[in-house]
């Protein structure tokens, strides 16, 4: 994950609004002048760092400013290597741990700096430090000499001070800091001001960070599923794999899914993975068949490959793959003999069909091809095509409230499935049932 857009919005370089309209290549470059003129390196020394070493950068100027460790007129004034070690030093005062710091990447300082624990640590994390630094509650100095305790009470009266409820001292840690963190996202992105938030619940507050989570991403009520922290964290850009992320249960080998996209990925493009993915996950765990999210992988800039963005699929009939299908079902990078690769294109030509997705692939290489269009449960369809299903009847008009409808106007949300096409895809040589 880059959190190229969290850094944006926690040193106010830019709005959540104005953040939304802009594409990932504009936020990189974005990021890249605002280091360029509040460090004492121009813009070239940014634009060699790739995303990631590039955002764990901005992270640790924007700490260093938001927890008041130094001034902007002194952070002009050195490096970012200076920067780095100035929060090494303050991360070292906090945990009281020296070299080892060293080790540690921009972001992982920046993280325990907002009170992840240390990885070998059991405890979950609360981050009640983290939401007092980034709203600007109390300062890193300051909270060097407060308890855990302390922490906790001054954000119980902060939260008491700054919503219309005062039952925070009910809430655990975990969901005290979790409220904390939709209150000071709110107000530091300019989503509402601190007299609105006064007069809100911290459900009102979490469901306006809802709506614009929704503007963000399109992810609808799978949005209501995630907690306050997630909701946060989906919002400064933490991949939405990681935050979507499903337990497999101890002993249950998944079918793995990988998704690789043969035009360039965007947030909506992120956005529409996630929902074709979680609208799989949640219908075939009904039949007691897990699948896991494998990776995410951009093929749009291999000029060898760009022909094959409108694919094609020719009759699409399964044991059929066509010269195209042949080349693209080659690029399986991460995918084991087993795994099921999806394939998106800007279109699926050939034949007499409309395709929006087709499950053709050659002998030893699952997969299937898909195009982004609005149907949540498409890539579900084509998935239970690789793991054996076939079209149910369609003169028959009561067959399409079933998945294997054979087009997207499924009449129940979600599809059925019958027992026995489960137990058709769990019989599949590609299910590692258990």
């Amino acid at each position: 994950m880059s959190l190229i857009r969290g850094v944006l919005l926690a040193g106010k370089f830019r709005t959540q609004k104005e953040l939304n309209a802009m594409t990932k290549e504009d936020r990189r470059n974005t990021l890249i002048q605002e280091l360029s003129v509040r460090t004492n390196q121009g813009v070239s020394h940014f634009q060699a760092m790739n995303d990631e070493i590039l955002a764990g950068t901005g992270a640790v100027l924007v700490f260093l400013r938001t927890a008041r460790i130094r001034t902007d007129a002194e952070l002009k004034t050195i490096s970012d290597d200076d920067q780095r070690n100035i929060l090494i030093v303050e991360i070292g005062g906090q945990t009281h741990k020296g070299r080892e710091l060293q080790a540690l990447s921009n972001l992982e300082l920046v993280l325990i700096g907002l009170g992840k624990l240390d990885k070998r640590d059991l405890e979950q994390p609360s981050y009640i430090r983290g939401v007092l630094v980034a709203g600007k509650f109390r300062t890193q100095h300051e909270l060097d000499h407060m308890s855990s305790e302390d922490q906790r009470n001054t954000l119980i009266v902060e939260l008491t001070n700054r919503s219309n409820q005062s039952n925070y001292q009910s809430f655990n840690n975990w969901d005290l800091a979790g409220a904390g963190a939709i209150l000071v996202f709110l107000r530091e992105a300019g989503i509402r001001t601190d007299v609105a938030l006064k007069q809100m619940s911290a459900d009102d507050q979490r469901n306006t960070m809802i709506v614009e989570m929704n503007s963000q991403t399109g992810l609808g009520r799978r949005l209501q599923g995630l907690t306050n922290m997630n909701l946060v964290r989906l919002a400064l850009g933490v991949a939405q794999t990681e935050i979507f992320q499903r337990p497999i249960p101890f002993g249950v080998s998944p079918l793995r899914v990988h998704f690789k996209s043969l035009i360039q990925l965007t947030d909506g493009l992120d956005s529409f993975i996630t929902t074709q993915f979680e609208s799989m996950y949640e219908l075939f765990i009904t039949g007691n068949i897990h699948v896991s999210m494998a990776t995410i992988e951009d093929l749009s800039s291999d000029a060898s490959l760009q022909p094959l963005s409108d694919l094609d699929v020719g009759d699409c009939k399964l044991g059929a793959p066509t010269a195209e299908h042949n080349l693209l079902y080659q690029h399986r990078n991460l995918a084991g003999v087993d795994d099921v690769v999806v394939y998106i294109a800007s279109t699926l030509t050939g034949g007499a069909g409309n395709f929006v997705g087709c499950a053709t692939h050659p002998d030893g290489q699952p997969g299937c091809a898909i195009t982004q269009v609005a149907a949540d449960w498409l890539t579900a369809h084509e998935v239970g095509h690789v793991l054996g299903l076939q079209h149910v009847d369609d003169k028959v008009s009561g067959n399409s409230k079933f998945l294997m409808w054979p087009n997207i106007g499924w009449t129940n949300t979600p599809p059925d499935l019958t027992s026995t096409e489960f137990q058709t895809m769990i019989d599949s040589t590609l299910t590692p049932i258990t």
